[in-house]
């Protein structure tokens, strides 16, 4: 399973230092979003423990259409700091899409206690989380490109800050 952190303050295909247009800034007071990026434009990513990751916009279909077809999960968990075991849901994934960018973003419908832990300002940035390949139990089907849910952190992850919240 690999955990890839997403940044939430940019998305370009050079680095991730590049800010995010406004409507994606949140403010201390503002209500949890409803969409969020879950994986920024397509570009090569480096990551220490992961090596180069490479997000193309066909791979983000491929995402955004598991997800839709519920080859994983009906929806998906959003945890604190990728510990579901720990932290339980703090947040559903409900629906997916890709942008015109080949960037996807993922619906949410927060819990309370994930809309309380982001108007505290405990967490400020999303980590997605996914499978490169996964065999389906039920069937043996492998499938590529699996979303199977995120988290809230407090730190960077590997694409930098996707959003701050």
């Amino acid at each position: 399973m690999a955990m890839r952190p997403i940044p939430l303050a940019s998305r370009t295909a050079e680095g991730v230092s590049a800010p995010f247009s406004s409507e994606r800034l949140m403010n201390m007071f503002a209500e949890p979003p409803e969409w969020i990026p879950y994986l920024p434009k397509p570009g090569k990513y480096s990551h220490p423990k992961y090596g180069t990751l490479t997000i193309t916009k066909k791979r983000a279909k491929a995402f955004v259409d598991n997800f839709t077809n519920a080859v994983y999960q009906d929806r998906l968990p959003i945890d604190a700091e990728h510990q579901t075991k720990l932290s339980g849901a703090l947040g559903w994934i409900t629906d997916m899409r890709v942008n015109d960018d080949g960037s996807a973003d993922a619906k949410v419908d927060w819990t309370k206690r994930g809309t309380q832990l982001i108007e505290g300002e405990q967490f400020k940035y999303f980590s997605p989380e996914w499978f490169e390949s996964w065999n389906d139990p039920a069937t043996g089907d492998l499938h590529k490109d699996v979303a199977i849910g995120g988290a809230l952190t407090t730190r960077w992850g590997i694409f930098r800050a996707l959003w701050l919240l």
